[in-house]
């Protein structure tokens, strides 16, 4: 080689580095030494209208409205309306329609995401609620018929509520790798948890982390957390109005754990390689008004309203991703699954039916994927209650349609009020009702 060609070569290299630094490249994640830790966190029982984000003006939630500012945020996000339906597909990947046993049970010959990702090398860890073995305090047919952290795939777990019940909050009780013990007096469960996380994030921080954080708060019973004036505890024979008051300093010290745990990333200099999602269960309590855009709205959990599933779902990363972006598209928890596995470089099974997929593409700037639907099979307590049958319906941004055929314009009737007949109906709504029959044909029959 010619020292001329020498020098040219060397030239070129250092014009190269110099341009990447100073231009750097949008990073990927498809190279296992850059996999991202990834952080999934499911807040107990909140609707969109508790977010200053989302428009919410009756609580103060400045770190997550910080996440949302400095990622991406989607206005569409709907859960089923309840928390185990919920948790069940979020971990799986797959419609209640395929996999639901009965309320706390998470069958243990389901895999999930923590289960694929262990596979893959990925150290796991679970803290705050997990209700998906069936505690004690349940009927005899659904007691320990769930799954145990462990066989979820979790190497450490922080969790109320595995194969007993007790307090979450104040005098918790915990079960802690396995350990069940009840604190004293003066401990708070979602302090416990969060320092447990802290701990393993600490001592993991030099290979990719799976954190699942299925949130404690903000879900009853209404009690004042750390740091409120008024430290009663509420009891059920207190008026609701009484009980409810507790709900938004709740809100806020969950509001204020998420940003301790963003800060803790930040000290540990990980906010550059982890992909945190932030995400709500279901919709508020029924008992629970909040004010939105200046309009006041009840909280729909347990029912198929608008309010019921439609949630908070926020991705924050800013090694990857750009932010400041809020997306209209459809998205689902049962799309968590698919979204963590492409992260993680690693392919989804073909050995069962997925009802998710990946939202990666689509952070990423392209349009290849889209949801046109969200469906919804909604069947508590099978075991208990064989005699009830399943409800279920579809939905898109503006329409939902039962299997029974009642339709209703969601936008603006979102408590279903006023079903659509087929007789006069506009041609907007007879497209919605085709679109969404085709919807209800992709759910099994069990």
């Amino acid at each position: 080689m010619s020292p001329t060609r020498s020098c040219l070569d060397c030239t070129g290299i250092l014009l190269f580095c110099i341009s990447a630094f100073i231009f750097p490249w949008p990073r990927d994640v498809q190279a296992a030494e850059e996999r991202p830790n990834l952080i999934v966190i499911l807040a107990d029982d909140i609707g969109v209208e508790a977010f200053g984000s989302y428009g919410g003006e009756s609580y103060e939630t400045p770190h997550i409205d910080q996440l949302a500012s400095e990622g991406v945020l989607f206005e569409n996000a709907y859960t089923q309306p309840l928390c185990t339906p919920t948790r069940i597909e979020l971990l799986t990947g797959r419609s209640n329609a395929r996999n639901y046993r009965s309320f706390s049970v998470l069958d243990p010959s389901e895999r999930t995401f923590a289960n694929e990702l262990q596979d893959a090398g990925y150290r796991t860890f679970v803290v705050g609620k997990w209700q998906l073995y069936g505690a004690q305090q349940f009927e005899d047919n659904i007691r320990a018929k769930g799954s145990l952290p462990g066989q979820a795939g979790f190497d450490h777990h922080a969790l109320w509520q595995v194969e007993s019940s007790g307090s979450r909050y104040w005098k918790p009780r915990m079960t802690i790798d396995g350990v069940t013990e009840t604190f004293e007096p003066d401990r708070y469960g979602p302090d416990i948890a969060l320092e447990h996380a802290k701990n393993w994030i600490a001592e993991s921080r030099n290979e990719p982390f799976l954190f699942f954080w299925p949130m404690l708060l903000p879900h009853s019973p209404f009690v004042a957390p750390p740091g409120t004036d008024d430290l009663r505890k509420t009891t059920s024979d207190m008026p609701w109005r009484v009980r409810a008051s507790m709900f938004a300093p709740m809100v806020k010290y969950m509001d204020s754990q998420v940003g301790s745990l963003v800060g803790f990333l930040r000290e540990l200099d990980l906010d550059r390689n982890t992909v945190v999602l932030f995400i709500g269960d279901n919709g508020s309590p029924r008992g629970v008004h909040s004010q939105r855009n200046g309009r006041v709205v009840q909280g729909g959990k347990t029912m198929p309203w608008a309010t019921g599933g439609h949630v908070p779902f926020v991705i924050w990363a800013p090694g990857y991703l750009e932010g400041g972006r809020r997306l209209q598209d459809l998205v689902s928890t049962v799309d968590v699954f698919a979204t963590l596995l492409e992260l993680a470089g690693v392919e989804l099974p073909s050995n069962r039916k997925f009802d998710g997929w990946s939202l990666w593409h689509r952070l990423k700037g392209k349009r290849d994927t889209h949801r046109d639907w969200v469906t919804f099979h909604h069947h508590p307590w099978p075991l208990v209650k064989p005699e009830s049958e399943a409800k279920r319906w579809a939905r898109d941004e503006r329409w939902q349609l039962f299997e029974n055929g009642q339709l209703f314009d969601v936008r603006d009737d979102p408590k279903l009020k006023r079903e659509l007949k087929r007789e006069g109906a506009s041609q907007d709504a007879i497209d919605a009702r085709h679109k969404l029959e085709a919807a209800l044909e992709t759910l099994p029959r069990r």
